[in-house]
């Protein structure tokens, strides 16, 4: 159970923030969105990270799937060596903008009843409390992190029971009609927005090695979380459009908006409360991520695959358990750069790395499941052979080139900044390395001639000689070629 629930408030956490694809497509649209995305890309995502989790049942990232085809082919194939550095800078990307994501999401909730929340200073209030908090519990150790969701769960699920319940007061499902639409629907919103909402499962094999059996564990608790976030988006969704059927009035706290017009909730009780476990929710998918990602970014850096990943990738000893302080630092600080972007525009460059992270997974996914590793598995293995996981990967794939085609400018410029910034830096730790690796011989020379005159002269002695043997072999070449 408390994998399944760190697993649905890593990929969701509730419906907040959802609320924007009505304003996007309408209300049927924005239905059957959230029905049909979480069935065709939730449950092939799930079963494939069910799959290699088992297969890799130990901390590190999906990182590794793509690591072990070069080890497998000894280092030779410079082009998937390329490919492997820019998908850990694509991972390392995602992780900073998914954690960005959170404050800036708590501001549009709380800009429903104060304007000046989107304001920049408000935003780094709420990141500095919440990425510390998120810091201390990931200091704890997993298992508090796995507790703490429970305490997330009842107060974040609670008010949207009631606000489900009494929407059916109000039961009328003419908003569904598929005229109520805007007269240009933005799919990119929705593809975004669920694609944010439905996609974290990667972040799952982070934690491969602090979960017990997780042959069993994984396909259990992946597929109740595939349910719980089909529930989740539906069910608001539903019920809200039938108090309010107006899509142009749907934003992010619309559901704390709407809660206005149900019965016995006119005095704002059930707004508030919507609002505080929109907040707590939104942490708690930010208490998860730092948990996942800060393992990643450790693993990546350790492989190398991160500049500077020896300090990076140092892990704490803290109850008996290895805790990546420096990459949850590094996952908590790095974000504050992204919080001048506007909520879209983050989502826009999430789901763009999410697009290339998933073109790369599924393409090794069907090479390690079944090439040499895969064939040495005993864990959870789906019965299928190549053309059949071909065929699974074939809906994530559509997802990709639909994220692709609707993406805008700004994510690709994003994604290209960020790879130019990593190989930059890549480049500075390698000239880094030698200029100290240089400066240290001289050290090492310079202690010896301070430490050991007699034998420095001595080599002094024997370099003159062999110097001098060397010149004169050259002189007796050079007389004898006149003779």
């Amino acid at each position: 159970l408390q994998l399944t629930l760190i697993a649905y408030f890593l990929v969701a956490a509730g419906p907040y923030g959802v609320e924007a694809i009505v304003k996007a497509t309408g209300p049927l649209y924005a239905c059957l969105g959230t029905i049909l995305l979480p069935l065709l890309v939730s449950i092939p995502l799930s079963l494939i990270f069910s799959e290699m989790c088992s297969l890799y049942p130990q901390p590190g990232s999906t990182i590794m799937w793509a690591q072990n085809i070069v080890i497998q082919q000894n280092k030779k194939n410079k082009l998937m060596n390329v490919v492997t550095r820019v998908y850990a800078n694509s991972l390392f990307f995602k992780a900073f903008v998914a954690n960005a994501l959170i404050p800036v999401l708590i501001s549009d909730y709380v800009a429903s009843f104060w304007e000046q929340a989107t304001h920049i200073v408000f935003k780094l209030v709420i990141a500095f409390f919440a990425f510390q908090l998120s810091v201390y519990l990931n200091y704890k150790g997993l298992e508090v992190v796995g507790w703490s969701q429970w305490v997330f769960v009842a107060l974040t699920t609670t008010p949207i029971l009631i606000f489900v319940v009494l929407c059916f007061t109000k039961f009328d499902i003419s908003a569904l009609n598929i005229q109520n639409k805007p007269d240009q629907l933005n799919f990119g919103m929705l593809f975004s927005n669920m694609v944010w909402q439905c996609t974290g499962f990667d972040q799952l094999t982070n934690l491969s090695g602090d979960v017990k059996n997780p042959n069993r564990t994984y396909p259990i608790s992946l597929c109740l979380t595939v349910l719980l976030l089909i529930l989740t988006f539906f069910l608001p969704i539903f019920s809200g459009s039938m108090v309010q059927p107006d899509f142009t009035q749907w934003d992010s706290g619309t559901f704390a908006t709407v809660s206005l017009q149900l019965p016995g909730c006119e005095s704002g009780w059930l707004r508030w409360w919507l609002i505080a476990a929109a907040m707590i929710s939104v942490l708690s998918v930010l208490n998860g991520q730092i948990s996942c990602c800060s393992r990643e970014i450790a693993f990546n850096a350790q492989v190398g695959y991160i500049p500077f990943g020896k300090w990076i990738g140092e892990v704490k000893i803290i109850n008996a358990k290895e805790i990546p302080l420096n990459a949850s630092l590094i996952g908590a600080l790095v974000p504050v750069l992204l919080l001048a972007f506007s909520f879209e525009l983050l989502l826009k460059m999430y789901s763009f790395c999410v697009a290339i992270n998933l073109m790369v997974q599924m393409a090794v996914y069907v090479y390690t499941r079944h090439g040499f590793y895969g064939k040495l598995s005993t864990g959870f293995r789906l019965p299928v052979k190549m053309v059949n996981s071909i065929l699974i990967v074939t809906i994530p794939y559509v997802c990709v080139v639909l994220l692709f085609v609707t993406t805008e400018v700004w994510a690709l410029v994003a994604f290209v900044v960020v790879q130019a910034g990593m190989f930059t830096l890549w480049g500075v730790e390698i000239l880094a390395q030698k200029c100290i690796q240089r400066r240290l011989r001289r050290i090492t020379q310079l202690v010896t001639e301070i430490e050991n005159p007699e034998e420095t002269q001595e080599s002094d002695f024997q370099q003159e000689r062999t110097k001098k043997l060397s010149q004169g072999s050259e002189d007796k070449i050079q007389d004898s070629n006149l003779e």
